[in-house]
């Protein structure tokens, strides 16, 4: 059996004494994950005629510590499995789109780069008499480490439309 008997580094190594409940090591998810949903756009056109919007939002991930960005294939890992166990209910959707935005993001990175994130710009055509709402999925990963803390906008938004009454 694996032990550690005490604070350091260095304090731990094989132990073949007894047993007790006290030496149980239990593996915990590195971040608590949480779904939030952030209006980017909301427009009411009240108008016989057509709007365009333009909007600036940022998608891709930040991560606060610099040392949790060192081992891309490791943060994934990390991020995805506290986005599973958050028990948030995540939709199939929301869990592909966050996935390919790590995966995307990761995939930018160097050992100097603590953000990958970008500005999108998107223009929308709201119709006439319609009320308009952009909306963006962001996971916020508060880690266990005080300072390990990543955020994640995902890509993919979600629009929708309804009729307002003149």
């Amino acid at each position: 059996r694996m032990a550690k008997w005490g604070a350091g580094n260095g304090d731990w190594g094989s132990y073949a004494g007894g047993f007790s409940d006290d030496q149980v090591w239990r593996l915990v998810e590195r971040f608590d994950a949480k779904l939030r949903t952030k209006v980017i756009l909301s427009y009411s056109n009240d108008s016989p005629t057509l709007i365009n919007q333009t909007i600036t939002y940022k998608t891709g991930m930040t991560v606060t510590n610099t040392s949790s960005a060192t081992q891309s294939e490791t943060l994934e890992v990390s991020l995805t499995t506290s986005a599973e166990a958050s028990g948030g209910g995540m939709s199939a959707s929301v869990e592909a789109g966050l996935k390919s935005t790590i995966s995307q993001s990761l995939s930018q990175s160097s050992s100097e780069t603590t953000t990958w994130s970008e500005e999108k710009e998107t223009e929308y055509v709201i119709p006439e008499y319609m009320k308009y709402v952009v909306t963006q999925n962001i996971m916020d990963y508060n880690g266990r480490v005080p300072g390990d803390n990543v955020q994640v906008m995902i890509t993919n938004v979600d629009v929708t439309t309804s009729k307002i009454t003149h």
